[in-house]
């Protein structure tokens, strides 16, 4: 079987079974292990010739163009996860710089005692934002704070 018939037998295969097309595509090519796959032909009635065409095999990707496109698609993520975090970076930098609004909008997530509460009283906003950053940077847990939007909009 061509690499390109392997690619187009795994992701049908895979389709079916509902499993990672890669590690069916690896157990196909494992002599231990392809067994099962030729059950599976029996119980769906299929015969190999049936699973592809040439015109399918010429449009579909190789394994390692599969391989390639699933490892450039995780990059793509980590670039934009990245490129997020940067974000909310600048985000928080702007919010420490308009501090003592954005403390005063959210007095209630002052904390009774500790740190922010001896920040409050010696009006040492960009302390208490400080000290907030952690939860800041979280794009979830900042939904909570008040005018978040509204400075980072100025």
């Amino acid at each position: 079987m061509t690499p390109k018939q392997l690619a187009v037998f795994g992701a049908k295969v895979a389709k079916k079974l509902d499993k990672d097309i890669e590690l069916v595509i690896d157990e196909i090519s494992n002599v231990h292990l392809q067994g099962q796959y030729v059950e599976c032909l029996k119980t769906l009635d299929f015969i190999p010739s049936e699973w592809y065409t040439d015109d399918e095999i010429k449009d579909h990707p190789t394994a390692d163009q599969i391989k390639q496109a699933k490892a450039d698609e995780k990059a793509r993520a980590k670039a934009e996860k990245e490129q997020k975090q940067q974000q909310l970076k600048q985000d928080f930098k702007k919010l420490v710089s308009y501090a003592d609004i954005f403390v005063q909008a959210n007095l209630d997530k002052v904390s009774t005692t500790g740190i922010e509460q001896l920040y409050l009283k010696n009006k040492d906003y960009t302390g208490i934002v400080q000290v907030w950053e952690h939860h800041l940077l979280d794009e979830r847990e900042r939904k909570r704070f008040a005018l978040v939007d509204e400075i980072l909009a100025r």
